[in-house]
């Protein structure tokens, strides 16, 4: 065979390959292209039942009540109660945080809406003289509960306060400025030790993993 032919019809298979192998070529690409298409649909549909299936948002248990407040379960220092009242006026039977609770009264802003008004709480105090007198004093409640709170479980240096109780608090926190004010250095040296817990880890222990409360 000449050259001339064989080169001709080299091309010839050539060219009669391709027109074999394009549609194949095109099916294929076709066929995953599909396939990734009903991918993405199940997974959109399954993200889609995963999100139903969340649990529905606790809401208040609080309820309309008339009920007249006496003025003697105001304890806040500077009114804060009275403030709080504004947006849960004529509210029974809600719940609250107070972090820093005292003795359970002293400066308390709670204390109206569990005295008056029949809310229930989780109070978090990290001074034990204080605790023993919170649990004292208002023992009706969801959770009182003797440790600090900070972002990190450990165990911190608890200042105690001589001439105020709510001038406590722990060494490692305090800045030199209050310190300066209010502690001496023997009452540092007299520091005892508390633990300090995370608080989402003392609400999970003190009342479950699904919760609501109306105020913090």
């Amino acid at each position: 065979m000449a050259p001339m032919q064989a080169s001709r019809m080299q091309g010839a298979k050539s060219s009669v390959n391709w027109t074999v192998l394009l549609p194949i070529i095109l099916l294929t690409a076709m066929f995953v292209m599909e396939l990734q298409s009903v991918k993405f649909t199940r997974n959109m549909a399954t993200a889609d039942k995963a999100e139903v299936a969340k649990p529905p948002l606790l809401k208040t248990a609080a309820t309309l009540c008339q009920r007249e407040v006496a003025p003697e379960h105001y304890k806040s220092q500077s009114e804060e109660d009275v403030i709080l009242l504004r947006w849960f006026k004529n509210l029974c039977g809600g719940t609250y945080i107070e972090m820093g609770g005292l003795n359970g009264i002293k400066y308390s802003n709670s204390h109206v809406f569990n005295k008056g008004l029949d809310w229930k709480g989780v109070l978090v105090e990290a001074d034990p003289r204080n605790y023993r007198a919170l649990v004292t004093n208002r023992p009706n409640e969801i959770a009182n509960i003797h440790v600090g709170v900070c972002l990190d479980e450990q165990d911190l240096h608890y200042v105690k306060g001589q001439r105020s109780r709510a001038v406590s608090g722990f060494l490692e926190f305090a800045s030199e400025d209050f310190k300066k004010e209010y502690w001496t250095q023997e009452m540092i040296d007299n520091a005892i030790i508390v633990r300090c817990r995370r608080l989402d880890k003392i609400l999970h222990e003190a009342v479950g993993h699904s919760f609501h409360f109306d105020f913090f």
